[in-house]
């Protein structure tokens, strides 16, 4: 076997796993379990922290808030215990996925969430301190506007110039740098709408 079939292996294994890890749809089993509507049914038919939220149920956003960022988390730290020595632009490729199961679960009709809760899960798993500034922006975006969506583009964004900028300055291989700005892409092509709706001043607000 080549040394290219071998990678070629495991860029699957390790692609399909995450995959099938973010696919696991915490906003509908959670949501089943209390007894709550489907959160596909209502709202922005999102399945994912926001929308569940909407129910005034805040321990179910809460815990679907958890078991989303989960997904992230552990799926890159899985991924990196196993190669992140041999092969480290496979813990990219496994935010990547583990995103594209949140956000195309194959377990809810290819259907999910906009991908940020687990995208933290990421950043806390591969830079803490990243994850912790996000946060704060966050928060503080969503508090002054109370528009979930402005405050998760506003994340995406300071994630891509954090990235570019150390890019920049320690001279990083941009294919690193590739994998980051597709998962960018990818998060702020999922809130197209939202950004619309924004634009247009009909974007629902938050229940704060």
């Amino acid at each position: 076997m080549t040394d290219n079939s071998y990678i070629n292996i495991h860029f699957l294994i390790v692609s399909i796993s995450s995959y099938i890890i973010g696919s696991i749809p915490f906003a509908i089993l959670i949501s089943k379990f209390l007894k709550l509507e489907d959160p596909r049914n209502f709202g922005s038919r999102n399945p994912g922290t926001t929308n569940v939220l909407r129910t005034g149920n805040k321990i179910a956003a809460m815990l679907t808030l958890l078991g989303d960022m989960a997904k992230g988390f552990i799926a890159i730290k899985i991924t990196g215990i196993i190669y992140g020595e041999i092969y480290p632009k496979l813990v990219n490729v496994s935010s990547i996925f583990v995103v594209l199961g949140h956000m195309y679960s194959i377990f809810s009709n290819f259907k999910g969430g906009k991908g940020i809760a687990t995208f933290f899960g990421i950043l806390i798993a591969t830079n803490p301190l990243l994850s912790l500034f996000s946060a704060i922006s966050w928060t503080l975006t969503a508090y002054i506007w109370k528009y979930s969506s402005l405050a998760s583009i506003t994340t995406i964004v300071i994630y891509t110039i954090h990235n570019f900028l150390v890019y920049k300055i320690c001279g990083y291989d941009w294919k690193m740098l590739a994998y980051t700005l597709v998962l960018s892409i990818m998060l702020i092509l999922k809130h197209k709408e939202n950004i619309k709706r924004l634009i247009n001043g009909t974007e629902s607000r938050m229940i704060i």
